[in-house]
């Protein structure tokens, strides 16, 4: 199933989410839809948006995507804050952010009254925040503390070597809530957590999901728990940048 952000639009944004991960963000929203489960989305490290778009676009009308980040890095290019650039690429996108949508802050102050006071419980909710140790955990235990029965959290860099805290304090944070949160799918880059009593209902809708047919999966241990992997080849990503830089993104489609 084709995708006009993913394979048309998502290339044009800065950031690191890769197509894989962009498939699957869109197969766990679309399964949320259609089992009619309800909640806003929150994102804390948003860059330039390429995944808060991303996710934002697959909620209901009546839904709403919390964007927090500090917003405090100069655009090198036109000399604008990242902010600017944010909401800029966001009336571009035809995303409207309401008053509250946007929490510029770090996300160690926030509440989780302060995120449920605008969105409501989170079915989705994406980390890549601050890299450390406590930031890290701070951010995964606001998640927890915000999400909706049927919610999903999403770790990034999950042992990516560069960040070997992050992978330690999302360790840390599953253990210390084994009893009612596990993984349930991992990627290249991601990690992907729920409930006990729903994580495998994800992890099979992922295997089955139209849109991921041509991404290898297989089951991983962690902890003694069976997750589903979900692959992302070289080949794919490489031909989807080329064509992308070409102006037909919309046939890389087809290695997917």
């Amino acid at each position: 199933m084709r995708d006009p952000y993913i394979f048309s639009r998502m290339h044009r944004i800065p950031g690191y989410l890769d197509p894989g991960d962009a498939l699957i963000l869109r197969a766990l929203l679309g399964h949320q839809n259609a089992s009619g489960y309800r909640g806003g989305a929150a994102e804390i490290g948003i860059y330039y948006g390429r995944s808060f778009f991303l996710i934002e676009r697959q909620l209901r009308t009546d839904e709403r995507a919390l964007a927090i980040d500090l917003f405090d890095a100069g655009d090198q290019k036109s000399g604008r804050k990242r902010l600017e650039s944010f909401t800029e690429r966001a009336r571009d996108m035809g995303c409207v952010l309401s008053e509250g949508q946007v929490i510029r802050a770090d996300s160690r102050t926030l509440a989780p009254e302060d995120i449920i006071a605008r969105i409501g419980r989170v079915r989705m909710f994406s980390i890549d925040g601050g890299h450390g140790l406590a930031h890290v955990r701070a951010d995964a235990d606001l998640a927890a503390a915000t999400l909706s029965p049927e919610g999903v959290i999403v770790f990034d860099d999950f042992c990516n070597p560069e960040w070997p805290e992050v992978t330690a304090a999302i360790l840390d944070f599953l253990r210390a809530n084994w009893d009612r949160l596990r993984p349930f799918a991992v990627s290249q880059k991601k990690l992907y957590i729920a409930h006990t009593g729903i994580g495998a209902e994800y992890g099979a809708a992922l295997d089955r999901a139209e849109g991921l047919r041509r991404l290898p999966r297989a089951p991983v241990n962690l902890f003694g728990h069976t997750a589903l992997r979900v692959s992302h080849r070289l080949w794919q990503r490489i031909g989807y940048e080329i064509l992308c830089r070409m102006g037909l993104g919309r046939m890389s489609a087809m290695l997917y």
